[in-house]
């Protein structure tokens, strides 16, 4: 029951455009539906955030273009996202951007 009531709750906060809101819907779909409903929404949800500057939706992003999750990879755009999220000081995403 607590765990309908936080994807609804972060629904409707992710619909009002609250980019920490679709990041944590994006992790939680992620985490409870994957692989069997799929990768798109999280995916939607991770662009969302990810063009509001949110840096740990922009780093999940890019992983995915790096490993080509739920995306055709493309090592470019996996740069440009670990940069926007290196730039705001994600450790992680400045390791991989190094590696990269």
């Amino acid at each position: 029951m607590a765990l309908d009531e936080a994807i609804r709750l972060y629904k409707l906060a992710a619909a009002q455009g609250d980019c920490d809101a679709q990041y944590n819907l994006a992790r939680l779909l992620e985490d409870v539906q994957c692989p069997p409903r799929g990768i798109d929404e999280p995916l939607r949800l991770y662009r969302l955030a990810a063009e509001q500057g949110h840096c740990n939706a922009q780093y999940d992003l890019a992983y995915m273009y790096h490993h080509g999750l739920g995306v055709l990879q493309n090592f470019g755009k996996a740069v440009e996202l670990y940069r926007l999220a290196a730039q705001q000081g994600l450790p992680i995403a400045q390791n991989n951007l190094a590696f990269m």
